[in-house]
């Protein structure tokens, strides 16, 4: 299986090396590049921006993101804009949105 993570701090990293132990493919992106060389020193495949990250994965492409909540809606926005032809996909993908956009705006309800 091939998966993309977006977020290299400790629980990305550590979840990466465990997925590619047990045999996964792995793209990667961090806003820190030395994560990134770091991790694909051990065979993930590295990417330098969230555009390079899409066009690494084939489709349909799984993308798991470890980044704080505030960042949530503007890397959604990035990898999928709105009005784009590319979706979100599965059943959670309209909560998703709508999750991360109270959550980047402050007005998460509990």
């Amino acid at each position: 299986m091939e998966l993309g993570v977006i977020g290299l701090g400790r629980m990305g990293t550590n979840m990466v090396r465990r997925l590619m132990r047990a045999g996964h493919h792995c793209v990667v992106y961090d806003l820190q590049p030395g994560a990134v060389q770091t991790i694909a020193k051990e065979g993930a495949v590295g990417t330098a921006s969230l555009k390079e990250f899409a066009g690494k994965l084939k489709s349909p492409r799984a993308v798991w993101m470890m980044v704080p909540a505030a960042v949530v809606e503007a890397t959604l926005e990035t990898l999928v804009p709105r009005g784009s032809s590319t979706t979100l996909r599965g059943p959670c993908s309209r909560k998703i949105r709508s999750f991360a956009s109270t959550i980047s705006s402050g007005k998460r309800r509990s």
